[in-house]
């Protein structure tokens, strides 16, 4: 990373929760928020300014489609993301080598949770791993709903109590859905893990608790049986 790229890190972050500005600034996805119906930059974290190789001050108050190639490629999805409020996912080929780009979009939400923004992250992955991609769209896309799934999944099981043989339909349905998604989540290379953050008694992140972790990730980390395990149990120092 250069130089002009490092001083970035002066630039002030956006105003985030706590302990969530941090997390996106240091992040090593590039991140780039965008505000209003013309999709105007209003945030860059540094893995984005690298992306580029562009200073932040040089895309803060740009068009969105105006710094990245080929950006008028996303000003539909945009758009659709901005006015529905419906996160959203772009894959667009990079010519220049074997792969291509995820563009991850949600909306940021004001106080009332009326869309004011887009919020954009940008995943490389490899064109020959279709079947990877599809698992990370599905993962990005639940894991922005999962508030509205829970909703549903509640509004289901009332309604699966009073119809007895629509409830039999329904988990069988759900048991495949289930198959399908540890089957994926297995069978991924890439390294997967659902943590619990544990915090002291002043409310500070001091460890965390492995809830579910997939075969890649325990190859790619070294770290065996990490199921039910807290972090400072392999690295007490971390």
């Amino acid at each position: 990373m250069s130089d002009r790229i490092k001083n970035e890190r002066a630039f002030p972050l956006p105003d985030l929760a706590p302990r969530t500005a941090p997390i996106i600034e240091r992040s090593p996805l590039p991140i780039v928020e965008v505000q209003g119906e013309k999709h105007i930059v209003s945030y860059v974290n540094c893995a984005f300014c690298s992306l580029l190789e562009k200073p932040r001050k040089n895309l803060i108050g740009k068009p969105f489609c105006e710094i990245v190639p080929n950006g008028q490629e996303c000003l539909p999805i945009l758009n659709r993301v901005y006015e529905t409020g419906e996160a959203s996912m772009l894959a667009k080929n990079d010519e220049s080598e074997p792969s291509h780009w995820l563009h991850a979009m949600w909306p940021a939400l004001d106080e009332n949770e009326l869309p004011v923004g887009v919020i954009i992250q940008l995943t490389k992955a490899a064109n020959f791993h279709q079947n990877i991609t599809e698992v990370n769209e599905a993962l990005l896309i639940s894991g922005l709903r999962q508030h509205e799934m829970t909703q549903e999944a509640e509004h289901l099981n009332a309604q699966l109590r009073a119809e007895i043989s629509e409830r039999k339909k329904a988990e069988q349905k759900l048991r495949r859905s289930e198959e399908r998604y540890r089957n994926l989540f297995n069978s991924i290379d890439e390294g997967f893990c659902i943590i619990e953050l544990i915090y002291d008694g002043h409310e500070t992140p001091s460890d965390w608790r492995f809830l579910e972790v997939n075969p890649s990730f325990e190859k790619q980390s070294g770290l065996s049986n990490a199921t039910g395990k807290r972090m400072r149990e392999f690295a007490p120092d971390h």
